[in-house]
């Protein structure tokens, strides 16, 4: 099943979220968005309704009929092999990052994918919020990128930690 696309807010070195980028990125998440109302409803989590601006800034990029808070998180399909997922834990500018968000419970759960320039997605995970920010404390090795500082949680590790509700690969615990 195909998912793609990534919603996200871009920020300059101040900050600040560029309201131009969002859209930009809303529209080429809308794309795939059937696709994204299919896997939820098959994994039991309902219809997801992507959000506004305002609570995208805040870390939920879409809410299901159930209730949940969703992060999404697209990255190429090549960086599926690296056997890790990223989260951004520190900014120069001193900027909310995915981490602070996770700390915060600003989500219930995770969707992550993997997706070809194509836009199809070859990979996909649903993890639980709560228990990947019980990991952000370990010291995980570093990505170092032009706006940020990743911290690269193995798949490994969020398996043995309970993090992972729901794979590509199959249902891994049970959703709830």
């Amino acid at each position: 099943m195909a998912l793609g696309a990534l919603m996200y807010w871009n920020t300059s070195t101040t900050g600040r979220a560029s309201q131009a980028a969002w859209v930009e990125s809303k529209a080429a998440a809308d794309t795939c968005w059937p696709a994204v109302t299919s896997i939820m409803q098959h994994l039991g989590f309902g219809r997801p309704t992507a959000t506004d601006a305002a609570t995208d800034r805040a870390g939920v990029d879409f809410t299901t009929s159930d209730g949940r808070r969703w992060a999404w998180r697209n990255r190429g399909a090549s960086y599926f092999s690296y056997g890790d997922v990223t989260i951004r834990v520190s900014r120069p500018s001193g900027a909310v990052t995915e981490a602070d968000k996770l700390r915060r419970g600003c989500v219930d759960r995770l969707l992550w994918t993997w997706t070809t320039a194509g836009g199809c997605t070859q990979q996909w995970l649903v993890l639980d919020a709560s228990r990947v920010a019980g990991l952000l404390d370990k010291q995980w090795p570093r990505l170092q990128m032009a706006d940020a500082e990743a911290a690269c949680v193995p798949f490994k590790a969020l398996a043995e930690a309970g993090a992972i509700v729901a794979s590509s690969r199959g249902v891994v615990r049970a959703l709830q």
